[in-house]
This record gives C-alpha cells, sequence and structure tokens, in this order.
C-alpha cells in the first residue's frame, strides 16, 4: 500500500511545497525568539546592577523561561491575570503556520501529487510528516537562537542558576533529578506542540481551517485558565508540572496524554480521509 519510492517523493514535495516555500513562516519565531531572550538578558541586567551581582544565563535557564508558562490562576479580587506571552507565541504561531496549508494544497497544485500518489493513505501520512517536520523545525529556531544568546551572552550548561530561576523566572525547581528536568524543557514542550498541530490538521479536513485554528487556540486559551491534563496546553507549561509545583501534572502521564492525541489524530485522519469529499471542499 504504501510504495517506498513514491512516499519519499511526497515527503520531498512537501518539504519543498510545505516548508521551503513558505520559509519567511519560519524566520519570525527566530526573530521573536531573539526578542525573548534579549528581554530576559536585560531583566537579568537590572537585577546584577541592582544586587551587584554576575549573573550569566545558561541554556537550560533560557529554556525555562520560554516553557515556563504560568502558574494556576485562581480569580481573586486584586489578582490579575498574566499572560504567558512566550508559551503563547509559541503555540498560537504554531498554529497559525499548520493551519491551511493541508486542504489548500489538495486544491491547488498539490492536487496532481494527490493523483499521482494512487492512494489516500500515502498522501495524508506524507502531511503527517510534514506537520512533524514543520513542529521539529519551529522547536529547532528556538534552540539556535537560545544556543547563540548562551554563547554570546552565557555559557551552554544545562544546569540552571538558582538565582535566575528564583528571582527573575520567578519559580523553584523542586525536583533534583535531572532527566526530568531535561524531560520537562525538552519532551513535554514538544509532544504537547505536536498534539496539538496532528488535532488541528484531523480539524480542518473534518471542518474548515479557520475552524481548526480557532479550537486550537481555544483549547490554548482554556489551558491558560484551567489546569487539566485533559486541556493539553497545559502539558507544555513547566509551571503546572510536578518538578515546579508541588502535586502538580505528572511528567509521564503528560508525555502519555501528548502521545495518544497524536496517535489518535493520525488514525482518525487516515480514516476519515479515505471518505473525503474533494470537490466538495472546493
Amino acid at each position: 500500500m504504501l510504495n517506498k519510492k513514491d512516499f519519499l517523493n511526497q515527503i520531498k514535495y512537501n518539504i519543498v511545497d510545505g516548508i521551503m516555500h513558505r520559509w519567511v513562516l519560519y524566520i519570525v519565531p527566530i526573530l521573536f525568539n531573539v526578542l525573548f531572550c534579549a528581554w530576559l538578558n536585560m531583566q537579568i541586567s537590572i537585577w546584577n546592577q541592582f544586587n551587584n551581582a554576575n549573573l550569566q544565563p545558561s541554556v537550560m535557564d533560557y529554556l525555562l523561561y520560554f516553557f515556563k508558562g504560568m502558574e494556576i490562576y485562581v480569580p481573586k479580587k486584586g489578582i490579575n491575570f498574566e499572560i504567558p506571552i512566550a508559551w503563547l507565541f509559541i503555540n498560537l504561531y504554531l498554529a497559525f503556520i499548520i493551519a491551511n496549508y493541508p486542504t489548500n494544497d489538495l486544491l491547488d497544485f498539490g492536487k496532481n501529487i494527490f493523483i499521482h500518489s494512487k492512494t489516500r493513505l500515502r498522501w495524508f501520512l506524507g502531511k503527517c510528516v510534514w506537520v512533524m517536520l514543520s513542529v521539529l523545525l519551529f522547536y529547532l529556531a528556538i534552540y539556535l537562537v537560545i544556543v547563540i544568546f548562551s554563547g554570546v551572552y552565557g555559557d551552554f550548561s544545562l544546569q540552571g542558576t538558582n538565582a535566575i530561576i528564583n528571582n527573575i523566572l520567578g519559580f523553584e525547581i523542586l525536583s533534583s533529578e535531572g532527566n526530568k528536568l531535561f524531560m520537562a524543557v525538552l519532551l513535554l514542550p514538544f509532544t504537547t506542540s505536536m498534539a496539538l498541530s496532528f488535532l488541528q490538521m484531523l480539524f480542518e479536513f473534518i471542518l474548515k481551517p479557520i475552524y481548526s485554528f480557532l479550537i486550537i487556540a481555544s483549547i490554548i486559551a482554556a489551558s491558560a485558565y484551567y489546569c487539566n491534563p485533559i486541556l493539553i496546553g497545559n502539558n507544555g507549561m513547566l509551571m503546572r508540572n510536578e518538578i515546579v509545583l508541588q502535586g502538580g501534572l505528572k511528567i509521564e502521564i503528560s508525555i502519555l496524554i501528548n502521545s495518544v492525541v497524536a496517535i489518535v489524530s493520525v488514525v482518525l485522519g487516515c480514516i476519515y480521509f479515505k471518505r473525503y469529499d474533494i470537490l466538495d471542499k472546493k
């Protein structure tokens, strides 16, 4: 059913048309990430001046800043809702990248590729690989900026700086297990984005691109207000995690939920696309 050569051609086409021809979409996160890193540096610089210190951010400090999210919001008089800008940008902009391309491509030149692929499954799985590569490239853009800033303004250490974490980022690492911290800052955000992206593509074929984007945006917004692993945006927020929050979300369970959502979305997508009416979507 899946001819290897044809499937590789599908992947090649999606890389060229879905990523290389849309390269400007992947430049934007680099520019925004530069701003986020510069903002953290400014906060550290101000803290150094007022406390006569010489703190330098590590790779881990930048990662913690990007993926910390926000603590559980409890509505109280006099307590404002603080928007987690970096976390929100990562999730919403990635949803913007994923939106529209699969269905639009099917009605454009990609229709010829679809006909040539001979099987609907091969075409749809090619788009799944595109989603994976898009998410991976997006995160590599984040990591690239962090590594550059770490080399210029700090160091390449994967150890967090307690003074920066406690006084500037505003939380404390509860677990001393290096593996758990590594999973929390690298695996959890990535798998969360992967799950949301596959879910978005599923809704895009069932509904319309704009509706699928709004659904994902709603899940992301609801995740900021409510701490529940079913609202999978929570899984990508460090401050909702057990290594920061006592009794917080378990890392293994969060990864499992992300994996189940991604796999189920792909399977349902394959089933639905077999009966997808291309002509009707025009």
